[in-house]
């Protein structure tokens, strides 16, 4: 009877233990046993609540960030749905990411110089110095115990480089024999891919050049066989599958088909594959990964970093615990905070920089919008007027209001009398344009299409400004055109309104204009 009690009072001491020591408890623990915790009791669950983590190994994750070296390291879980944000940042500006091995992304800087950082402690090293003469496209890691260096400009270049006994590198060695860029085009999009102790490099027709470690001084060899994918793509990622597989990734224009290949090494043929048999391929980036998931949805899935809306972001540390990565909420933390916000409601607030010291009131009156909207944009009118750009969820309506200031409620506006609009960023301009199939048109930083990017100078001459294109220069490229490859919306009777899906919204953009002095 007593040891009974004795038994009882001890389940009672353990149940009821202070949230605070619980949370203690927890802090020492990996991260995966703080479900089994949460499942004891309900004052255990509610301890666990308060110690919130997002996993980090439960699939891979799509690292970027804005600007390479100066704004912080995101990691966008497909899973979530989120982007994680850490206060870190890559460390050297202007790299670019070669490829990722583990808890380490390699980056190139300056022609060849390359660089390693441990994204987990943020160390970072600088591998290699810089070649001369050389400048890779592609870097390649093998376990971090040999790297390559493929220049795919103008000729097929490989060098490598060891790491010896004592954690240092070798200088490069670069290869005697380079076919002829001519002969093969590599694919931009994806790094060569180590196979059987073979460094493969895809070509933007499906063939491949092939490069033996062991025979160095032979460089890229270009195989007879296969010829083509058999098909056209407009991208192309090169893997190695669970199974040891080389496989292709090719994605029709504006991903119409996206078809998956493998290569039969007996006929040196590529053939098409039905099935990942529950697999899933993350692709779309220099390193393409083939993973095994335990989450059903996810399976016998490809996923490429395009987005059809921006996710939201979570600011976190990246904290390491018996060998477990998780991202742990930066405090205050409160759940609440991170589910879908709702649209405002179109009131107004007014501040008077005469009365300074009374700060912003907010009017009694307008009282709404009269609708439902997700994003809203304020601006002033070249007659003065204050006006609203509202955009219904996904771009599905696009409405123009302005304030009339004797009763101070919005009304739709139905023209722009040959204006145009630039929204979509904190900064919203009207401006007048003298290219008739821009006026009336209201447009939004989404792309259907990534633009071409112009290396050029931005030069004043007289007060004018002009942007002059880099030698070498050609004419062609700089043809006058009427794109309408940005999402824009024409402000007229039965205009149908395209909505955002299949376009890419611009990251820190804002609308700026040097035709304004």
């Amino acid at each position: 009877m007593e040891a009974a009690a004795a038994s009882s009072s001890q389940a009672r001491g353990w149940s009821s233990l202070p949230a605070d020591v619980l949370v203690l408890i927890l802090g020492s623990l990996r991260w995966s046993s703080h479900p089994i915790v949460a499942l004891v009791c309900r004052h255990w669950r509610y301890a666990a609540s308060l110690c919130p983590f997002y996993p980090a190994w439960i699939t891979p994750l799509l690292l970027n960030t804005a600007e390479v070296g100066t704004a912080n390291i995101r990691y966008y879980s497909p899973y979530y749905d989120k982007n994680f944000e850490v206060d870190d940042t890559l460390k050297v500006p202007g790299a670019k990411i070669c490829c990722s091995t583990g808890r380490h992304l390699k980056m190139r800087v300056d022609k060849s110089s390359v660089f390693d950082i441990n994204l987990v402690s943020s160390v970072l090293v600088e591998v290699l110095p810089q070649k001369p003469y050389a400048l890779f496209n592609f870097v390649v890691s093998d376990r971090d115990e040999r790297l390559f260096g493929i220049e795919a400009m103008f000729t097929i270049e490989v060098a490598s480089a060891i790491r010896t006994n004592s954690d240092e590198w070798e200088d490069w060695n670069l290869a005697e024999n380079s076919p002829d860029w001519s002969q093969l085009q590599a694919s931009p999009g994806t790094n060569p891919v180590l196979h059987n102790s073979l460094l493969y490099l895809l070509a933007q027709d499906g063939r491949l050049a092939v490069y033996d470690p062991c025979r160095h001084h032979e460089g890229f060899k270009i195989l007879d066989k296969p010829n083509s994918l058999g098909f056209k793509c407009e991208d192309s990622y090169l893997l190695e599958s669970n199974q040891g597989e080389l496989m292709v990734v090719a994605i029709e224009r504006r991903g119409k088909k996206v078809h998956l290949v493998k290569l039969n090494e007996q006929s040196m043929e590529w053939e098409k594959v039905d099935s990942l048999h529950s697999q899933t391929v993350f692709t779309g980036s220099l390193t393409t990964m083939m993973k095994k998931t335990k989450f059903n949805w996810m399976q016998n899935m490809i996923f490429l970093p395009r987005f059809y809306q921006w996710p939201e972001t979570v600011h976190v540390d990246l904290v390491a615990r018996d060998g477990e990565l998780a991202f742990v909420p930066k405090l205050p933390f409160c759940a609440d905070t991170y589910l879908d916000t709702c649209a405002q409601d179109g009131r107004l607030a007014v501040y008077d920089p005469c009365r300074h010291h009374e700060g912003f009131k907010i009017l009694d009156k307008p009282n709404s919008f009269g609708f439902k909207c997700e994003d809203s944009y304020l601006l002033e009118s070249n007659q003065g007027e204050l006006m609203v750009v509202a955009i219904e969820r996904r771009g599905k309506k696009v409405h123009l209001v302005k304030l009339n200031e004797q009763s101070m409620e919005w009304e739709k506006v139905d023209s722009l009398h040959s204006q145009t609009v630039f929204t979509g960023s904190l900064t919203t301009m009207m401006k007048k344009t003298k290219f008739n199939w821009m006026q009336n048109m209201i447009f939004l930083p989404r792309f259907y299409q990534w633009p071409e990017t112009v290396h050029v100078d931005l030069v004043a001459r007289d007060g004018e400004l002009a942007f002059v294109p880099k030698l070498p220069f050609c004419a062609d490229t700089y043809l006058d055109t009427c794109g309408t490859n940005i999402w824009s919306y024409e402000l007229a009777h039965g205009a149908a309104t395209k909505e955002f899906w299949g376009t890419e919204r611009a990251d820190y953009s804002i609308w700026v204009d040097f035709g304004d002095n």
